[in-house]
């Protein structure tokens, strides 16, 4: 890579986790993954001298390097995994952390069984790691599904030459191999196997029908195992990690609009593995044809052979899903999370930079800043006549909207509708004081508060009391004045490019703090309604939220469907499904909560 190539990556990368790949005339060479992209990948380049021989012959051939962006660093740590398999890389060796990581695995014999390893082992298929999840959890319910045997070789022969099963063919457990001859293994064996790389659309209705004839037939023991076999199906599609999907394969579309630039980021999804994510910026104003001129240059709109999930139908030729599972919205939010980092580089890359710098630089010297404003913060609140009060605290870095550094807060509801007290709220959780000394998440170069002197003195007060020393000013969006804290005004004309950047930033945690009211405001709607069904509690009408994410899915879904979340009958799944016809038949009860004014402050 050239001198340049390597500048701009370093100052693309984000500070977040994710996966990384070098590359060699467009063939991937390594494969690694990060906490925080921008330190990890500027370590091969700060100290040459330092790195192993192997590196630096890699880094000398590589001529591009390319990144995704993931939500946490498990979640990096399992696609490092699936793509280092993908694509088998020329210099990555074998992978040594597997010892801190437990990972699923199959043996290899006449009857393979199923157990939890931290070892390498070639006499054994290894899956996995997933991080977060619990594998014994995950073990038990596989094994309650197919019946594929847990035991160790040992147990297997003392059972196997007793002609003997063991108690866990008695709970349903095991279909004990050791003493059935005729039985064909193999196929629960692949059952498995499908289970382990994403695919968990198993036979569902099948066991539903099981345990309905069971409960008919009064053997309710059974009906109870068929019962624990239907809710450990669900468990295993929940755990599915956003990188091993339940749905084989398919296409996911993102775009993303920020005047006068949009992207579409594109990620392909095949056999439960994602196997690329790519992004395509342009200032084009037809925003249906820059989508369909990005899956043609992905290689997807000639065949279409998968479906493409994406949030609106815009071609009739395509096979639209439009994301309602809660897995397909985890998919959805991993490629927004990248198309949203491929805008903000490209608006720093498109932008002129020289002119952002000299607005700041104006800035600072207007406001009288001891440093340049580069790092920016926002305060907004949210609330609709005080009920659902949240909060915002965005960040601009270089003037440009800086994702990895937005927070949400909920916030006491006895501090709804009381702007100034909210703020100070907010003000404590974000520069609270570390057990090290240090000021949570550091300093920001000026924090803005969306408001006027009421609230700006209200987070002044705050951080006087930390003792902490920081520019703070107010916006009030009437007049778009500046307030300082000593209650003197800084007016600056309404397309002043330094006043630009103070209401960006403003504006964006207005836009956050409105759209996390919204859903906080939608969800306890979606719980309102619920909570009309008889016999149904706060656990499970949270268990229906989670599920289908809206009143409507949840309508349009089958009994068997319900029935499948954990904590639900066939009995409740049809009440539930009985409460919400008139939500099918286009008459819901009067329960609009859409009509009341978001006030935000």
């Amino acid at each position: 890579m050239d001198a340049d190539r390597i500048s701009q990556i370093l100052s693309d990368l984000p500070d977040l986790p994710g996966v990384y790949r070098f590359t060699q005339n467009d063939t991937v060479i390594y494969v690694g993954k990060a906490k925080s992209l921008k330190k990890r990948v500027r370590n091969y380049f700060s100290d040459p001298d330092k790195l192993h021989s192997r590196t630096k012959k890699m880094l000398s051939i590589a001529d591009d390097l390319h990144w995704v962006i993931c939500k946490t660093e498990d979640e990096a740590l399992v696609l490092e995994r699936s793509w280092i398999q993908l694509h088998s890389p020329k210099y990555n060796i074998s992978l040594k952390e597997a010892g801190h990581h437990p990972r699923i695995a199959l043996s290899k014999d006449e009857y393979p069984s199923i157990y939890i390893t931290y070892k390498e082992n070639k006499n054994s298929e290894l899956y996995g790691p997933w991080p977060g999840v619990d594998l014994k959890k995950v073990i038990e319910s596989i094994t309650l599904v197919t019946g594929i045997r847990s035991c160790d070789r040992a147990k297997f022969n003392t059972a196997k030459n007793n002609n003997r099963a063991c108690l866990l063919k008695d709970l349903g457990k095991c279909v004990a191999p050791c003493v059935k001859s005729d039985l064909n293994y193999q196929e629960i064996v692949k059952d498995v196997r499908k289970i382990l790389k994403g695919a968990t659309a198993l036979n569902v209705s099948h066991f539903q029908d099981m345990m309905l004839k069971s409960s008919e037939e009064e053997d309710f023991e059974l009906a109870a195992l068929w019962r624990d076999r239907i809710k450990s199906i669900s468990y295993l599609n929940q755990t599915q990690s956003i990188l091993q999907s339940s749905v084989d394969s398919l296409d996911v579309l993102v775009y993303l609009n920020n005047s006068p630039y949009s992207v579409v980021s594109v990620a392909k999804i095949r056999d439960g593995f994602i196997q690329s994510v790519l992004a395509y910026i342009s200032d084009s104003k037809d925003k249906n044809q820059f989508k369909l001129e990005a899956l043609q240059q992905a290689g997807i709109l000639s065949d279409k052979k998968f479906p493409l999930l994406t949030d609106e139908k815009f071609d009739e030729s395509i096979n639209i899903l439009i994301p309602s599972t809660q897995e397909e919205r985890r998919l959805y939010e991993f490629v927004l999370r990248n198309a949203t980092e491929s805008l903000r580089i490209g608006l720093r890359e498109s932008m002129n930079r020289s002119s952002i710098d000299e607005s700041i630089k104006t800035l600072t010297a207007i406001l009288e800043l001891p440093n340049p404003a580069y790092h920016i913060e926002c305060i907004d609140i949210a609330h609709t006549q005080g009920t659902f009060p949240v909060a915002s605290v965005v960040s601009l870095l270089d003037g440009l909207e800086d994702g990895a550094g937005t927070r949400r807060y909920i916030l006491p509801k006895e501090l709804g509708g009381n702007d100034p007290g909210s703020i100070a709220w907010v003000m404590r959780r974000r520069f609270r004081i570390e057990k090290d000394g240090s000021i949570h998440r550091g300093l920001p170069d000026l924090l803005l508060i969306d408001g006027g002197l009421t609230q700006l003195r209200a987070a002044n007060s705050v951080l006087d009391t930390l003792g902490i020393k920081l520019p703070v000013f107010g916006l009030a969006k009437k007049e778009e004045e500046i307030y300082r804290t000593d209650g003197t005004l800084v007016k600056l004309p309404i397309n002043a490019p330094e006043l630009l950047i103070l209401r960006r930033a403003r504006d964006y945690a207005h836009k956050t703090a409105n759209t996390y009211h919204s859903t906080r405001r939608g969800k306890s709607a979606i719980l309102s309604i619920l909570s009309g069904i008889p016999g149904i509690g706060n656990v499970r009408q949270k268990a229906l939220l989670d599920a289908f994410g809206s009143v409507e899915a949840l309508a349009n879904s089958t009994p068997s469907q319900i029935a499948m979340i954990p904590g639900f009958g066939t009995g409740t799944a049809q009440r539930v499904h009985e409460f919400l016809a008139p939500w099918r038949e286009g008459k819901p009860n009067d329960t609009d909560c859409e009509s009341d004014t978001v006030i935000t402050k």
